[in-house]
């Protein structure tokens, strides 16, 4: 509402004001302005508005881009970007990524360069956690149009749904420990899709 964009607002000019070479009446001026909303008790719901502002900058500005090389017959779909992911600007190139990758599907005989790789969710969620991505205001459901775009994109052999939220995103199917291996069937197209736990889970177990 219009109380927390302006407590917003003047929370920034607030900081900036102390940053920065302001005349010492200026500087006073907007402090005093600051505190009078502070004692009114609009400085709590200022500062949560404020951190999902924060939140949404570091996250929407810089979804991580899909990562499909032009003869990948293998779609690979995991949940949603972590650190090195967001730095990297790319899919599963963490620790998790490196042990799907350079690990399992290695040993399978499938190198890296046969595989697309997305994220149902482009952008990295509070504190890695997919459960927490309504503190930034978003939903899973948002990102599925995107998702079937990247199905629907070529005739892949096989998608790889790595993770509960990638299954049920992709089969409308939960327990991905139940399914783990098994054979189904995407939403949109009717494409083969394994499911597998995720590798954060298996390096979780054995930390």
């Amino acid at each position: 509402n219009v109380k927390r964009q302006v407590v917003s607002l003047l929370l920034i000019v607030h900081f900036a004001a102390r940053a920065v070479c302001l005349p010492a009446r200026i500087r006073c001026t907007i402090s005093a302005i600051y505190a009078h909303f502070v004692e009114r008790g609009f400085f709590y719901a200022a500062m949560q508005y404020w951190r999902k502002v924060r939140l949404l900058w570091r996250n929407l500005m810089r979804p991580i881009r899909d990562d499909i090389p032009p003869d990948a017959d293998i779609l690979v779909v995991g949940e949603a970007p972590g650190r090195q992911e967001e730095l990297d600007n790319k899919p599963f190139v963490g620790t998790s990524g490196r042990l799907l990758f350079n690990d399992i599907l290695s040993r399978a005989g499938i190198p890296r360069t046969r595989c697309a790789s997305t994220n149902v969710v482009p952008v990295r969620p509070p504190n890695n956690d997919i459960s927490r991505l309504h503190e930034l205001e978003l939903s899973i459901e948002e990102f599925l149009p995107k998702l079937e775009d990247i199905v629907r994109m070529r005739e892949w052999k096989l998608i790889l749904a790595v993770g509960e939220t990638a299954l049920q995103a992709l089969t409308l199917t939960a327990g991905v420990t139940k399914q783990h291996g098994s054979l189904l069937f995407d939403r949109w197209r009717g494409l083969r899709v394994v499911p597998m736990i995720h590798p954060a889970a298996i390096l979780r177990k054995y930390e």
